[in-house]
């Protein structure tokens, strides 16, 4: 690949809808769609460099909060992708507000407005600046907290958004390594970018009950296991020992986002997280089980995963 968007001077677009009609086999479209690893940079620079544009248009004052904002949240084992969305956000609300001491609930709402925002987006808006204006309290930078009593509006209903099996099934079956990899760990471990870009050949144990995947710093770096899967057994007793691929939560995201593009299918690893908590869930009928799948803090939250399937609606209507 030689330059953005073109592979062997093709289009992506074309690559893609080329290959079935060629009948390509997948291990050469696997091969158009590589993309090299490169070596992961420390956390802390990586979320510095990379929000640098979002936050070059507030003040000085505004953009030191911010940075000392940032160290509070690394300190917190907070992960530098998370870091970084969050400081883009407050970026643009800041920017709105007029500086970092005069963001609001007021401010933020005129924002949201403006911005087009709906409740759901408004939701995650809020709840990103009442944690900054609740840390600019605790750090003495100002005396009153005006989040302190707001509460957040609605978060919404939960829309989830999970590939399909036919999906899966196409982007395991033509997409190369290692990006394939990473896409397996999401669909068959429901494994975020940060944990599969930290996934060593010893998180694989045995137990009493069979291989077991070890996840020594999921979200929050809290640690949790879950049963492997066959594929993951598979995956990780054919790794050589140590970290499997030496890349950031950044870089796992970017590069499965857009070898999911190029087969013609919207969205990143999270999808395919999703497609995980569905299918263990279409397995067991029991939200707890895919709860602890999927190690959620909340059932709530399990919910924003799992997708019924329109036909078994049908049935389940129809054997009333």
């Amino acid at each position: 690949m030689t330059q953005k968007g073109r592979i062997d001077g093709r289009s992506v677009n074309a690559v893609a809808s080329a290959a079935p009609e060629q009948g390509a086999e997948p291990v050469e479209l696997a091969a158009a769609l590589r993309v090299e690893p490169a070596h992961a940079p420390d956390r802390t620079s990586v979320a510095r460099r990379r929000t640098r544009r979002a936050t070059k248009n507030i003040d000085a004052a505004s953009s030191a909060l911010l940075d000392g904002y940032d160290d509070y949240r690394f300190g917190r084992n907070v992960g530098a992708l998370t870091i970084k969305k969050e400081r883009a956000a407050l970026a643009a609300m800041i920017v709105a507000a007029g500086g970092a001491t005069r963001l609001t609930p007021a401010s933020l709402r005129r924002f949201a407005e403006a911005s087009g925002f709906k409740t759901s987006s408004h939701n995650l808006y809020h709840k990103n600046a009442a944690r900054f204006s609740a840390w600019l309290v605790k750090a003495g930078h100002v005396e009153a907290d005006p989040f302190e009593d707001a509460p957040p509006p609605p978060a919404g209903r939960p829309n989830p958004n999970p590939c399909t099996r036919a999906e899966r099934d196409l982007l395991l079956a033509t997409v190369a390594e290692p990006v394939r990899s990473w896409l397996l760990l999401a669909a068959y471990a429901g494994l975020r970018a940060m944990e599969i870009a930290a996934v060593e050949r010893e998180h694989l144990v045995a137990s009493d009950d069979g291989y077991r995947l070890l996840v020594p710093r999921g979200k929050g770096r809290k640690p949790a296991d879950v049963p492997a899967h066959p594929l993951v057994v598979e995956l990780l007793q054919a790794a050589a020992p140590g970290r499997l691929w030496q890349v950031s939560a950044e870089q796992v995201s970017g590069q499965t986002n857009y070898a999911m593009s190029v087969a013609g299918i919207e969205g990143g690893p999270h999808r395919l997280r999703a497609t995980f908590a569905t299918e263990v869930y279409r397995a067991h009928r029991d939200l707890l089980v895919a709860q602890k799948a999927c190690r959620h803090a909340s059932v709530q939250s399990t919910m924003h995963y799992v997708r019924a399937d329109e036909s078994e609606v049908r049935g389940a209507i129809d054997g009333l």
